[in-house]
């Protein structure tokens, strides 16, 4: 090689080596730097959240107290010209049917509603806080921050030893907390009437910069985190940035008009108790940013669901083993990495600690595709009802989370796993189950509910694929069909939302108006997800055509 083809060689490699760093870089910088968010929520919400809901109304109570970190003195009295200083003094001066309106200010932690002994981990329960509900509210206008909030313990009177799960609480609180920005989770601990309301909710940590261990502690957290309470109420609430939106081992819950997005793990993730009501929420683009094969993050990367639900296997009396009486209605799922719905645990460990699951009513609700299969009812349930749910066929709608990673490259193939509905493991009981698939629009050529031995009732659903050859089913089990039921979504789904639209809304003439599956023992569903009315001859999927 001749001195200058020697140089140029040279160049050559210092170019392609530049190229690479660069590539790297940028590749790099997508992967752990989230981009600003270029959506505007706020149409969205107002569409498919219902925040009037009168059933979870309010009234405040006559006496009113007041805080201000800016201008307050718990020397005061707690007027709105003399506020107190801190949170924690005016709830020391309530004791049942006060309002404690908050001022613009950084509160730091609030860690309230227990004995909590100082430098220690013991805790001890207060029978009954207040007698009445006590109101911490943000003032009309203003938007106070809290840091962590910490209510209550799960520790027996002794301090040391968690109670029975089949305890159900063991505080009777009564604390509604109503309108803040609170930086670092909400934790419930054993607390029974907690209202958490109207606030936005996100995590401490920079989740990009960490270290795997920090991202594995990072994800385990949750926005809000209810372990063995009563009677507990999340309400209208954005939650963000978080690990898992919201995690739960508790009875007598209601999760209700929350915006759950930008998640590192799991939108809801249940672990057992009973009596739930799972309603009108939006959950959406939830990502790790880790590749669930990747050996080099394995342990740490997250098998990111929209809902995830499964019995912890532990033994002992302080955890649940069943989760009984769910109804999970009128949510919106999409961008999800995984799975917009999965129910598992392995049968044999279930049966061994006396678990199981029981009386599920899925209902009304839009799944768009996942990015694994869509849904999986991967255990066996004591009655499951899966009715009136809409699965949107989206092609087009190719999406990056916020860590740089791209997602929904097959959605234009609707037999996909992305499109794909399971339920098996029937062998987690001692019989077998009647499942009820009814008026439901999915996206398939027909073969969806696979069952693994279960006894499965589909009536009148609508398997939509536009590769579809026009057949009625037979013994009424609905239609294959290839012509759209609902109005088409051609482009990304976020703009169609953004846009005031709504998802799944029927065609006129569509196979699913009026032709809904009535012919059983169910309750009829008596509104859509849109909250309107359903009469005799029910539409199928989640909205009655208006």
């Amino acid at each position: 090689m001749s001195v200058v083809q020697d140089k140029l060689f040279s160049r050559m490699i210092i170019i392609i080596a530049i190229c690479i760093f660069a590539l790297y870089a940028i590749y790099s910088h997508a992967a752990s730097t989230p981009p600003s968010d270029p959506y505007n929520y706020d149409v969205m919400e107002s569409l498919l959240i219902d925040k009037q809901d009168p059933a979870y109304d309010y009234t405040l109570g006559d006496k009113a107290y007041y805080v201000s970190a800016e201008t307050g003195s718990d020397s005061n009295d707690g007027s709105e010209n003399a506020p107190f200083a801190t949170i924690l003094y005016a709830l020391s001066q309530a004791t049942g049917g006060e309002v404690i309106y908050v001022m613009n200010g950084d509160y730091g932690d609030l860690k309230f509603g227990a004995n909590y002994f100082e430098n220690s981990s013991k805790s001890t329960p207060i029978d009954e806080v207040f007698t009445d509900w006590v109101t911490l509210k943000a003032m009309p206008g203003q938007h106070p921050v809290l840091g962590n909030v910490t209510l209550g313990t799960t520790h027996d009177a002794g301090g040391w030893y968690r109670i029975d799960f089949a305890q159900k609480g063991n505080s009777d609180l009564r604390l509604r907390i109503d309108g803040f920005k609170i930086t670092d989770n909400v934790i419930i601990r054993g607390s029974r009437y907690v209202d958490i309301r109207n606030n936005q909710i996100s995590q401490k940590g920079d989740f990009a910069s960490m270290s795997l261990e920090e991202k594995s502690d990072y994800m385990a957290n949750a926005g809000v985190h209810i372990f063995n309470g009563r009677y507990v109420k999340v309400l209208y609430n954005e939650i963000l940035n978080t690990g898992v939106g919201i995690w739960a081992m508790t009875n007598d819950l209601v999760v209700k008009g929350n915006h759950l997005h930008h998640l590192t793990h799991d939108g809801l993730q249940f672990h057992g108790g009973s009596n739930w009501l799972i309603e009108n929420n939006i959950v959406h683009d939830l990502d790790d940013g880790m590749f669930d094969g990747d050996d080099e993050t394995k342990g740490v990367n997250m098998h990111v669901d929209g809902i995830q639900v499964y019995v912890i296997n532990v033994g002992g009396t302080s955890y649940a083993k069943r989760l009984d009486n769910v109804t999970i209605r009128g949510n919106l799922f999409y961008h999800v990495e995984s799975m917009d719905f999965m129910i598992s645990g392995p049968p044999q460990w279930i049966k061994d600690l006396g678990g199981g699951y029981g009386n599920f009513f899925i209902e009304n609700n839009i799944f768009a595709p996942s990015n694994g299969s869509l849904i999986i009812l991967g255990a066996g349930f004591d009655g499951l009802v899966f009715r009136h749910n809409t699965v949107l066929y989206t092609p087009n709608d190719q999406w990056q989370s916020v860590w740089g990673r791209n997602f929904g490259q097959t959605f234009n193939n609707p037999a996909a796993d992305d499109y794909y509905i399971q339920t098996w493991w029937h062998a987690i009981l001692d019989h077998q189950p009647d499942y009820y698939f009814n008026n439901n629009i999915v996206v398939n050529t027909g073969a969806v509910w696979t069952s693994g031995g279960d006894n499965i009732n589909a009536n009148m659903n609508i398997y939509y694929s536009p590769n579809n050859s026009e057949k009625v089913l037979d013994e009424g089990r609905g239609y294959t069909t290839a012509i759209p039921p609902y109005v088409t979504i051609d482009g990304k789904l976020q703009d169609y939302l953004d846009a005031g639209h709504i998802p799944g809304a029927l065609e006129v003439g569509s196979l699913a108006v009026d032709n809904g599956y009535t012919e059983n023992a169910l309750p009829p569903l008596e509104t859509d997800f849109m909250g309107n009315p359903r009469d005799q001859a029910p539409d199928i999927g989640a909205i009655e055509l208006q």
